[in-house]
């Protein structure tokens, strides 16, 4: 049976924060130290597990949702930081979901291309596109140490319950001068003041 389980915060370990909504099913809190807003608690693990398998069925594979991650323009913005922060060779998609970006990745000429993602169905879609997703934790070292020269966590961080653990993953398996480039929300942006909890 899932048990939720209360957490501090996930950046600065600060165990007070301030309630500030509650979406699909979960309570969203603001750190009183450093301001990230996070979910708390999180689901446990098995939950968390068949959420994102739910979501990968029903979601992720969802043809319009398709049509718009593959759409040639889609990762323009992301190639083009890429490239001008010197990104090449091996890399690897932490949240790879459907593979989209795997495929766009391919596209501009990274050497190779390994995606992960605990969404099994999502995995599956991009397998039958040629790519290499890999349904898994990335924590759990299934990755070799220095396989990577980038590794991409685009919308990722914020899903997880330990976004620490995911970059200390990512750090082994980047090769010397590899890059770990992020992307999370941000809960002040422009986006957000329109759309509020939606």
């Amino acid at each position: 049976m899932a048990v939720e389980l209360q957490r501090s915060c996930p950046v600065c370990q600060a165990t007070s924060a301030r309630p500030l909504f509650h979406k699909q099913g979960c309570d969203f809190v603001r750190c009183h130290d450093c301001g990230l807003t996070y979910i708390n608690p999180v689901p446990a693990a098995d939950a968390l597990a068949a959420h994102y398998a739910r979501y990968g069925r029903e979601y992720f594979t969802n043809r319009e949702k398709l049509r718009q991650d593959f759409a040639p323009q889609r990762y323009g913005r992301e190639l083009a930081f890429l490239r001008r922060a010197g990104a090449r060779g091996r890399l690897v998609d932490v949240g790879c979901a459907t593979g989209s970006f795997l495929a766009a990745a391919q596209g501009a000429g990274f050497t190779s291309t390994v995606g992960v993602d605990i969404a099994g169905p999502s995995c599956a879609y991009a397998r039958s596109l040629g790519l290499d997703a890999r349904e898994g934790d990335f924590t759990a070292g299934f990755l070799d140490e220095a396989s990577a020269d980038t590794v991409a966590m685009w919308a990722t961080l914020e899903h997880l319950p330990d976004p620490a653990a995911f970059v200390a993953a990512a750090g082994r398996v980047l090769g010397a001068g590899g890059l770990l480039v992020v992307s999370v929300p941000n809960m002040r942006s422009l986006s957000q003041l329109l759309l509020g909890r939606r």
